[in-house]
């Protein structure tokens, strides 16, 4: 599904969605022009920072209030939500999602097993043989490619979803967004997020001690995919 989440009552999301399924030429626009007008709307795509909450829920404690209180409100940012589930969209998940509160554009699409997702990248590339040449880069960044452990692309692939629908809301509302930042969807906050005043817009920035050169004892320090705070000047290099 696409959705649209306006301001509810305590602080939830009151969400609007239409069918929507993924291809590689999926229209990735926000429906909020649509109900702009309409209560609880007010104010919504309206910021300078975006917060992009990827992936699902996956542990006990419920993440997504406070993402909203302490990243999305503590930001004052328009939220954008890109969610793979397992199965059937339950209403469990669906009761949890209106936590987040007002969402500019929320994807909600099925998940994919390891080998549909093999197939969709390869589906996907400019050549076929760049596949090959994954498999040659070392790196825990191609999982579950080539029979790597972990899930490293799938995260990549909902970075580009996120990628893509801020895109095309800047398309719509004709400005661009100074800061991006990357929320994962099962990160539990206990504070509020550090001011994007403090952080110099010339870098991207991740938690301290969070560069991954531990990995393969890569000389070479690197970022991850936890959290990060995006300048618009590298928005497309991450994202």
């Amino acid at each position: 599904q696409r959705c649209v989440a306006a301001r509810g009552p305590e602080h939830l999301g009151r969400w609007k969605c239409e069918p929507w399924t993924y291809h590689i030429d999926a229209n990735f626009s926000s429906i909020l022009p649509r109900y702009k007008d309409t209560e609880g709307f007010e104010g919504l795509g309206q910021s300078k920072v975006a917060v992009c909450v990827l992936g699902a829920p996956r542990t006990v404690m419920h993440t997504y209030t406070t993402i909203r209180e302490q990243v999305v409100e503590a930001l004052n940012a328009d939220a954008f939500v890109y969610v793979p589930f397992p199965g059937f969209f339950a209403p469990a998940l669906e009761n949890e999602m209106r936590e987040l509160g007002p969402v500019v554009t929320a994807m909600l699409v099925p998940d994919v097993s390891k080998t549909e997702f093999e197939a969709r990248v390869v589906s996907e590339l400019k050549n076929p043989d760049f596949f090959r040449l994954y498999g040659l880069a070392t790196g825990p960044w191609r999982a579950p490619l080539h029979k790597q452990m972990g899930h490293s692309m799938w995260g990549y692939h909902n970075q580009h979803g996120c990628r893509r629908m801020l895109e095309s809301f800047e398309h719509q509302r004709a400005w661009q967004y100074e800061w991006i930042v990357f929320a994962r969807a099962e990160m539990f906050w206990t504070h509020k997020h550090p001011p994007l005043e403090a952080l110099d817009p010339r870098f991207l920035h991740i938690p301290k001690g969070q560069d991954n050169n531990f990995y393969n004892h890569n000389p070479l320090y690197g970022i991850n995919d936890r959290h990060a705070v995006v300048p618009k000047r590298w928005f497309k290099a991450y994202f």
